[in-house]
This record gives C-alpha cells, structure tokens and sequence, in this order.
C-alpha cells in the first residue's frame, strides 16, 4: 500500500488514508525520496491519530525507530537540503 506524504521531519512522517491502524502499532516502511536512488527501508510506530484529514481519511504521525546510520545522514541530508533551507535563515529563524 503506497500513501503520499502531509509531512516529513528529522523524527518522523505524517500521511493520511482511509487504513486502519493503531496508537502504538509498529510498521515497516519503505520510504522513496525523489533525491535517492534507492528507497529507505526502516520500522516507524504511530505516535497520534487524528480523526478526519482530507475527504474522511484519518492522519496518521508516525516516529522512526529503526534507520541505520548511512540512511539516516542520507535522510537528514534530504531534510537539510530540501525543506529546512527553504524555510530558515543562516540563524534558524524563518525566513
């Protein structure tokens, strides 16, 4: 089953969809950035549930748990390069 992602972040992911899961649930996830050749591959735990999204699916946030340390440079990298340069100044600040 393949979502599209609401959110991305150094801790974790959000995505919505008419599935079911739980608050606590453990999932493995395959994960493919537009930058990358190949696709992450690693378990994340749904942290929160919320009730409707867009056109009656729930959102979902999820925590990765389990990413190994190559992937994890290359994950940050992507968060880096591609979303907290466009947002934050040299000082962190939003732009």
């Amino acid at each position: 089953d393949y979502v599209s992602l609401d959110n991305i972040g150094g801790q974790g992911l959000g995505f919505s969809d008419d599935v079911a899961l739980d608050k606590g649930q453990m999932l493995e996830i395959e994960l493919r950035l537009p930058v990358e050749k190949n696709a992450f591959y690693f378990a994340a735990q749904v942290m929160w549930i919320g009730d409707q999204a867009h056109d009656g699916k729930k959102s979902y946030g999820l925590k990765i748990t389990d990413l190994d340390e190559e992937a994890k440079k290359k994950f940050d990298r992507f968060i880096q390069d591609n979303i907290l340069d466009q947002y934050l100044d040299d000082q962190g600040q939003l732009k």
